[in-house]
């Protein structure tokens, strides 16, 4: 059953309940949520919109910008304004590096929950968050405030706005995942129609150096794959069922020599992707010079594990790299090249062979080491280029050199693998014990089957 008006605004009224309403604002909300038609999203949307604006006149501009909606299109007599005209609203009212940020969701898949670290994560890659961000006063203290925080706090500014749906976290209660409703999503890509902000093709195979897509309405562009800057590739294996959709090819030599785009990312939605087809991928990737994301999480690769190419190191602009949950069995020396990555998930399923260079990454800040790695040499991972590394997932002293951990100056979240007693009592007694124990390590996530913490 539909709220009824008053109803409706009880709902508006609980979202905008951080301050206090004047007698004229509290009536114009009610006369702009009888708008909605006792929709929910559009009534939580619309509270979202309202929380932001405390002074009387930009209520009015929204109302205004409705009573524009309802004229535009001669709405007035069907009761209300179409909810995807609510979400248009939000949308516009977005200052300019919230657009970005909203427009960048527009990769998801329907339904698909995305880690809210890792979205974030990409945002910095893509320059979306500045790096450039004062201390903040804390009491007596100055705590300087990371990429990751400012953009969280983008994140959280989207989800008051009502415009992101998320599951917090059970322990620190943080933003955990996010997801977007299906008919915001459907704002998302049409608005990354309009901007010409990024392209999903739902690729079917690679067949005889051609790359075989969909041209549907799923798709989020009409512009020619050659001229985007971000690409999405949802890979859906072959299959039989036409579905009266019109398929084209594009050469892979022509998209090889791409110069210009900057992101990629694959979905494989649990199909297993032919070796030949992984050899093309890479082939492609040489041709990326500027690309600064590159993410194929759970990939997996029929008949045998792959390995990340030695051309990988070429891509010197590359600033996210995922290989999370793929059958990847093996990262190339050259990996040490790409000075500018700020995030490596190397969590893979599979064994993988790590050489020792993760040290020269000096502007990495996010680590994500597998639970079973095979060194490449006789020594111990280094760790002590790391200098601005926040963030250290699986440190484990069988494969990494516990001497190096009072280096990582700038910790704030670890969790700990195995770590023998002797390599517990160094970490403890370096001088960045003090900073494990207070503030300036905000997290310390122990794995169960560690006895040594």
């Amino acid at each position: 059953m539909l709220p009824s008006s008053h109803g409706s605004w009880l709902i508006v009224h609980m979202i905008i309940i951080e301050f206090e309403l004047s007698t004229k604002m509290m009536e114009l909300g009610k006369e702009m949520v009888k708008h909605c038609g006792g929709l929910p999203l559009a009534i939580v949307v619309l509270g979202g919109l309202l929380a932001n604006k405390h002074r009387m006149g930009e209520w009015e501009m929204v109302s205004r910008n409705i009573s524009y909606y309802l004229n535009k299109k001669g709405k007035a007599s069907h009761g209300g304004v179409p909810v995807s005209d609510i979400l248009a609203l939000s949308y516009q009212d977005l200052p300019y590096h919230l657009k970005a940020c909203f427009l960048y969701l527009s990769h998801l898949p329907e339904d698909y929950f995305i880690c809210a670290e890792k979205l974030v994560q990409m945002w910095m890659a893509e320059g979306i968050v500045s790096s450039s961000v004062p201390p903040a006063q804390v009491g007596e203290m100055r705590v300087e405030e990371t990429m990751l925080d400012v953009g969280m706090s983008y994140l959280s500014e989207l989800v008051q706005r009502c415009m992101v749906q998320i599951e917090l976290n059970g322990f620190n209660r943080r933003i955990r995942v996010c997801r977007l409703h299906d008919l915001m999503r459907d704002l998302c890509l049409l608005k990354t129609q309009e901007e010409n902000f990024l392209k999903v093709v739902r690729v079917e195979a690679f067949d005889n150096q051609q790359l075989k897509w969909e041209n549907s309405a799923s798709s989020s562009s009409s512009s020619p794959l050659t001229t985007i800057r971000r690409l999405v590739v949802y890979y859906l294996g072959d299959h039989d069922d036409e579905n009266n959709i019109r398929r084209e090819y594009v050469d892979l030599h022509e998209l090889s020599n791409h110069d210009q785009l900057r992101s990629c990312k694959f979905y494989s939605f649990g199909n297993n992707l032919k070796s030949s087809n992984w050899e093309q991928i890479i082939s492609l990737l040489k041709g990326f010079k500027l690309l600064r994301i590159l993410d194929v999480e759970r990939m997996d690769i029929k008949g045998e594990n792959g390995m990340l190419p030695r051309d990988i190191g070429n891509l010197f602009h590359l600033r996210y790299l995922n290989i999370k949950d793929s059958n990847i069995t093996s990262v190339p020396s050259s990996i040490g090249n790409l000075r500018f990555l700020q995030t490596l998930d190397l969590r893979t399923y599979a064994n993988l062979e790590i050489p020792n260079v993760l040290w020269r990454l000096e502007q990495l800040r996010h680590l994500y080491l597998p639970e079973r790695i095979e060194l490449t040499g006789t020594s111990k991972l280094r760790l002590d280029g790391l200098s601005k590394l926040e963030t250290l997932e699986a440190f484990d002293t069988k494969y990494c050199d516990v001497r190096y951990f009072p280096k990582l100056t700038n910790l704030r979240k670890v969790e700990v693998g195995w770590v023998a007693p002797v390599d517990l009592a160094v970490i403890l007694k370096s001088p960045t014990s003090s900073t494990i124990q207070t503030s300036r390590l905000e997290e310390i996530s122990e794995r169960k089957k560690s006895k040594a913490f």
